[in-house]
């Protein structure tokens, strides 16, 4: 009778652990996580005087003004970086969180974008939320994208469904809280099949 017990007993635990190791572990549906590193070798670069020369050619018309350019000439001017409505609203929402705790606002930056876009495609690519990229460290893209950085963060995030959610799940979260007022000046944003990425810079 002993022998019958102790016999079932294994093949209950037997039972229970294969259905426990089939059971996928819930991390949550709408997990996060952080990151932040600090360049040691960071050095700082020496400020540089540009000097600009402008001829002046004078205007036969009116002989006390001035063209700065040619007049058969025209001066073609770039416009300025157009963001997606979804990233501005993204940085009004940090910058709103930063000026509550005291901190200046941030800035766009293209190349950051750029890197926090690639970093929410290579999650997707996997289908894993993560801070490791095939492309390197969070520090070596940031370096990659053409920044010479102090301080560099990352914040990522799956799941939610739109930028006032995502953001209000980074804020009500220590670590990412922390990176979205920390001493950075420059900030870049992905997202790909709700596969979030803030990345954070200080130069």
């Amino acid at each position: 009778m002993v022998k019958l017990l102790s016999s079932i007993a294994v093949v209950a635990v037997a039972l229970i652990g294969s259905f426990v190791s089939a059971v996928p572990l819930d991390v949550g549906a709408l997990a996060r996580r952080d990151m932040h590193l600090v360049n040691t070798n960071y050095i700082p670069q020496n400020p540089q005087t540009v000097t600009v020369t402008v001829t002046k050619y004078v205007n036969s018309n009116s002989p006390s003004s001035y063209y700065t350019s040619a007049p058969s000439s025209y001066t073609s001017t770039t416009p300025p970086t157009q963001f997606p409505d979804w990233q501005n609203q993204m940085l009004s929402q940090v910058n709103s969180i930063r000026a509550s705790a005291g901190m200046p606002p941030l800035t766009l930056d293209s190349r950051l974008n750029d890197m926090a876009q690639s970093h929410s495609n290579y999650q997707d690519s996997i289908s894993q939320m993560t801070h490791s990229d095939s492309a390197g460290s969070l520090g070596q893209r940031c370096t990659d994208v053409g920044l010479q950085w102090r301080g560099v963060a990352e914040n990522v995030a799956y799941n939610y469904p739109d930028v006032t959610s995502v953001v209000q799940g980074w804020k009500n979260s220590p670590g990412h809280y922390a990176n979205m007022i920390g001493d950075y000046s420059l900030v870049g944003f992905g997202v790909n099949n709700k596969y979030w990425t803030q990345d954070f810079a200080k130069l």
